[in-house]
């Protein structure tokens, strides 16, 4: 964990983190951060924050515009609209 500061408040966070064990929980580490930046992505289609996301476009992108990351709900909408214009 070299990229965390040395900062006692992160090495807390740290031991906090790790004292979950195998069986982490988003919403225990959520309570730890104080943010649920760790445990969700942005979905690029609808702004919300969800636990996965599916990146499609160039990899590794040369510009930030040639990926999207969008979650399942937008992913299974565009897959409806494909197959209604079959």
């Amino acid at each position: 964990m070299g990229c965390l500061p040395k900062d006692s408040k992160w090495q807390d966070v740290l031991d906090a983190i790790v004292a979950l064990g195998n069986n982490l929980d988003f919403n225990a580490v959520d309570t730890i951060t104080g943010t649920p930046a760790w445990t969700r992505q942005q979905c690029d289609e609808c702004g919300e924050l969800v636990h996965a996301v599916i990146r499609l476009g160039e990899d590794p992108p040369d510009y930030d515009m040639s990926t999207i990351n969008i979650c399942i709900a937008c992913l299974n909408k565009a897959v409806a609209q494909l197959e209604d214009h079959g």
